[in-house]
């Protein structure tokens, strides 16, 4: 076996054995050096090591034992990479960085040694390490590169210590066994994706200084029903619970902004919002998009601020803005909870009416402020009758779904329903069994019947 060894860095290697031991001076080594060689089963490095360099392992496929000896500071990219036979490392104390791919797709590696004085690990340092069953990471330890332990699927444990300032994104997405995780108190920013995908998570315990959860950060943990978001939170990102079991979330008031539907697809969810800011809570909880005319299951969001609509026939309030009756492809069950239940101020719904951006909207909100008149200045009942004389059809077909005679009994009040065909809408009300609106119409339409009569009678004569 011939050393090709310049400066205290080996370039390469001719002759190589199965079993290997370096002599001492060798400093480095050199990108390449022991790279695809099948036949290497194990290597002894001299303790004169600093670095082990780019590829210098990679693809060998027989290589399992590496002795990594103390004085090594770092392991460069691509270093250990598609070392497919490798079972188990031991990281010297002296090593500060491990960097880009410097483990991946190691498939047969089971159990890694971190000690003390590792800073860093780099983006997908041991990605698709699938045979991986714990990260119990160095107190020293600053930074978790993206996707440093993507796609290790039987990953049990994983320990974050005190003192880890970042951790990117994707960096422990996948990870399909991995039961709890505890983020510790130096983080203050989840990145994107970064547990996505850990189906079998059950608790996850966030610091209190979190400040923001990123887009997908913890998507598809289908086992996580409970989660506490901390008062300092201020973002979270779009879909970050989504496709989870969640069954109650407090929103605290710091949070000043979400993207698109971070807890989507957690049916029968319960929403508490603190927040008094203007972000869309509709945005929360998005349903999933149903089939022409399938009901949906729906969330329950609960307001710590009165922007909403009351809905009289379920004794809900639907938030604003609400999507256009054109494209309503979702349905939302949303509760105000102090605002109308605890005597809140109505005049709320006057203001939300220049917002409503949906017919059905405006229809439940006049409905609701005309039924309490005595509330109710005049210029406003006006814009209110104007509302439900403009969507009479809408009102007609609400109220028989929810038997709802008062609603009828104030289109009749607006002049309205003497203009109308009532003949399909006796015949559902009777279909229906609402037997009260049914006689109204009837006593309606022979009403109109008789003024016709005298109108007819007075122009003859």
């Amino acid at each position: 076996m011939e050393l090709d060894i310049r400066d205290g860095i080996l370039l390469g290697i001719s002759g190589m054995e199965e079993n290997i031991t370096l002599p001492e001076g060798i400093i480095s080594l050199g990108p390449f050096c022991f790279s695809s060689d099948p036949s290497l089963r194990s290597v002894r490095l001299p303790e004169s090591l600093k670095s082990i360099g780019k590829d210098s392992f990679y693809g060998c496929s027989a290589l399992e034992n590496v002795h990594i000896p103390s004085g090594v500071c770092v392991i460069e990219e691509n270093a250990f990479a598609r070392c497919t036979a490798l079972r188990d490392i031991v990281l010297p104390k002296g090593l500060v960085s491990i960097e880009t791919n410097a483990f991946a797709w190691c498939a047969a590696l089971e159990r890694v040694a971190f000690n003390e004085g590792l800073r860093s690990i780099g983006d997908y340092a041991f990605y698709s390490c699938s045979s991986l069953r714990e990260a119990l990471l160095p107190l020293t330890l600053e930074e978790v590169g993206a996707g440093a332990f993507e796609s290790c699927s039987l990953m049990r444990r994983v320990s974050l210590p005190e003192g880890l300032k970042s951790l990117g994104k994707s960096s422990f997405s996948f990870c399909r066994t991995v039961r709890r995780l505890e983020i510790p108190e130096s983080i203050t920013v989840l990145p994107d994706s970064c547990f996505a995908w850990c189906v079998s998570v059950r608790e996850v315990l966030l610091p209190s200084g979190l400040t923001s959860v990123g887009d997908y950060c913890f998507f598809s943990c289908g086992c996580l029903e409970r989660v506490d978001l901390p008062g300092a939170l201020r973002y979270l990102g779009t879909e970050c619970f989504s496709t989870c079991s969640l069954r109650e979330v407090m929103i605290p008031e710091s949070v000043t902004a979400t993207g698109e539907g971070p807890f989507y697809h957690n049916p029968g969810i319960s929403l508490t919002v603190f927040s008094s800011a203007r972000f869309d809570p509709m945005h929360l909880a998005c349903i999933d998009c149903p089939s022409d005319g399938e009901e949906t299951k729906g969330a329950t969001i609960y307001l710590d601020h009165s922007i909403g609509i009351f809905d009289p026939s379920t004794e809900t309030v639907s938030v604003l803005p609400v999507f256009n009756d054109a494209s309503s492809v979702y349905r939302y069950r949303v509760i105000v909870s102090r605002s109308f239940r605890e005597g809140g101020d109505l005049c709320v719904l006057d203001e939300a009416l220049a917002d409503a951006i949906s017919s059905s909207t405006l229809v439940r909100t006049a409905l609701f402020r005309l039924r309490r008149r005595g509330e109710l200045a005049e210029e406003l009942r006006e814009k209110y009758t104007e509302v439900i004389a403009q969507n009479a059809c809408l009102v007609m077909d609400e109220a028989l779904k929810n038997d709802d005679l008062e609603s009828v009994m104030l289109l009749s009040e607006a002049g309205v329903l003497s203009g109308m065909d009532t003949d399909p809408y006796i015949e559902e009300a009777s279909r229906r069994r609402c037997t009260d609106i049914c006689a109204y119409l009837m006593e309606e339409k022979n009403s109109r019947k008789l003024t016709g009569t005298s109108v007819l009678d007075e122009l003859i004569l």
